[in-house]
Parts: C-alpha cells; sequence; structure tokens
C-alpha cells in the first residue's frame, strides 16, 4: 500500500474536489512519480473495485482564467515593474495566474526523466563509461569556453576508423569464443557495448557540424530557387517588352503612312527628334491599351 496515499493537500482537494462528497466517500489515488494514473472512488460501503472517474473533469480552478482577471494580473505587473515575487495574491482568484517558479537546482524531473535547464554535451565521464579515444585532440564538440569548435579533423577521422576496426576485431573473438567457451562471452560482449557507445558518442558530435551543414545546403537550395525564377520573370517581362515595342513600331508606322503617304520606317524616324517618337510610343500605348479594353468588354 506504500504506492497508494490519501490526499489531505487542499490543492489537490480543490483539483477533484467537485467529483466526490465528502460525507459518503473518502479520495484515494494510484499514483506513481509525477503521474496520476488513476482516480479511484472507494465508498464507505460499497464495491471497492469500481472506477467512477477514468478522465477527471477540468479542475475548478480554470474558471479564474477569465479576461477581468487576466487584465487585472497584467495592471499589477506593470504597477510592480514586472515583480511576481511582490505581487499580494494570496487567497484570491488571481494566485492560479501567477504561474510557479522554476525549481532550485541545475536539472528537473519531468515524465520519469531528469532535464538540465542548460543543454550540455554529456561526456563519457558523466555517463561512467570508459572513453576509449583521445579527448584532447578530438574534444566534445564544444570548447571549454562554451565555443564550438571544428570538429572536422583528421585525429577524428583516424579514432572512428581505429574504433571500427577495433569493433570487428573484438566480433571475431566473440564468435570463437562462442565456438570453444560461451561461458566467457560476457566479458567480451561487455567490451563490445563499451565499443559501440564509444563509436556512438564519437558520431553523435559531430551533430553540431551536421546542422550546419543542413543549413548551408537549404539555404543553397533557397537561392538557387529564388534565382531560376527571376530568371523566369525577367524572361517573361523582356517578352512583353518586346511585344509591346513590335505593337508600339506597327502603330507608328501605321500613323506615318496614313499622314505621308507610303514611306520607310528607316527613313522617317532618323528625321524625327528624340521627343516626338516618345509622344509617339506613349500615344500608341495608350490606344493599344483602350483597344484591348473595349475588346474584353
Amino acid at each position: 500500500m506504500s504506492c497508494v496515499n490519501k490526499i489531505f493537500t487542499r490543492k489537490y482537494t480543490t483539483f477533484i474536489g467537485s467529483l466526490l462528497s465528502a460525507r459518503s466517500e473518502e479520495l484515494w489515488c494510484v499514483s506513481i512519480p509525477r503521474q496520476v494514473v488513476l482516480l479511484v472512488c472507494i465508498p464507505m460501503e460499497e464495491d471497492t473495485s469500481v472506477i467512477s472517474a477514468l478522465y477527471p473533469p477540468p479542475p475548478p480552478y480554470v474558471k479564474c482564467f477569465t479576461d477581468e482577471n487576466v487584465g487585472r494580473l497584467r495592471s499589477l505587473l506593470k504597477e510592480n515593474g514586472g515583480d511576481l515575487e511582490r505581487l499580494d495574491v494570496e487567497n484570491t482568484e488571481l494566485q492560479f495566474l501567477v504561474p510557479p517558479q522554476q525549481p532550485s537546482g541545475p536539472s528537473y524531473r519531468s515524465f520519469g526523466d531528469i532535464w538540465n535547464f542548460k543543454d550540455k554535451f554529456m561526456t563519457l565521464e558523466d555517463a561512467g563509461i570508459p572513453q576509449l579515444y583521445d579527448g584532447g585532440s578530438t574534444g566534445n564538440g564544444a570548447g571549454d569556453d562554451g565555443e564550438d569548435e571544428e570538429i572536422f579533423t583528421r585525429e577524428r577521422i583516424d579514432e572512428l576508423k581505429k574504433l571500427a576496426k577495433s569493433l570487428l576485431l573484438n566480433f571475431l573473438e566473440l564468435l570463437g569464443i562462442f565456438a570453444k567457451n560461451p561461458e566467457y562471452a560476457k566479458e567480451k560482449i561487455s567490451q563490445i557495448r563499451i565499443l559501440l557507445i564509444n563509436l556512438h558518442h564519437l558520431l553523435n558530435s559531430y551533430r553540431l557540424h551536421q546542422s550546419r551543414e543542413i543549413l548551408i545546403l537549404k539555404i543553397e537550395e533557397k537561392i538557387s530557387q529564388d534565382t531560376e525564377e527571376i530568371e523566369n520573370i525577367e524572361e517573361v517581362c523582356r517578352s512583353v517588352e518586346e511585344k509591346i515595342r513590335t505593337l508600339v513600331r506597327d502603330r507608328i508606322d501605321s500613323k506615318v503612312k496614313a499622314t505621308d503617304g507610303d514611306v520607310d520606317m528607316d527613313e522617317v524616324l532618323p528625321e524625327q527628334t528624340k521627343e516626338q517618337i516618345r509622344e509617339l510610343e506613349k500615344q500608341a500605348v495608350k490606344d493599344i491599351l483602350a483597344n484591348e479594353g473595349n475588346d474584353s468588354h
């Protein structure tokens, strides 16, 4: 019965107080660390194996998260300079809106695992595993000052090759042990395990380098894609401009022929001034756009 704990605290009583009657029933919970996996109502005079609520309803304090209370909390934070510790919200609805403080210490426990507040590359020494490769020249992917170091080195490649060869050799030795004295295979399996962990740890140190290279490839791919789209747009623009020039030239040619008769454009255009040519082009473009608008209607 060590895992069955009766709830006495006000916090948990408030959480499920809407489910049970305090006069006729007692509340128990079967739990594992950090997780209440089953809520059981045990009536005093009834069968104790009946589950009354597999999924409990939301706790009553969710009703405190109203727009009015949120606005009041923001006003109080603004008056106190954003300091949560200076807020006097005890025994009020606003106490449920104040987020809990960060646990003390460098780590916290969640979902059965221990997590560090600051991400850290765990070394083999921290994990209690012997390190078989040289840690001085190959490192763990980050320097002593926290800055990322260059890990793609010849020494690291050599260490990976050594570990791979040692792994193959130990595997062959393990096959020989199984053939002759299987009872001595446990020690060799332990050695292979340590080799695999070292090899895996050394490969994991390339994650930073791999992420940078993948990001570079993605950026280059995006640049290439954008460049291709820009070239396609420019090609379409050039084609449209060429068609407009052709239409403008045909319209100017038709106007010149209508006024002066059969006159060659090569003879007329050089005699025109630049301002006159621009005016003719603008007028031709307006006429073309106006005609296209009328045709669409």
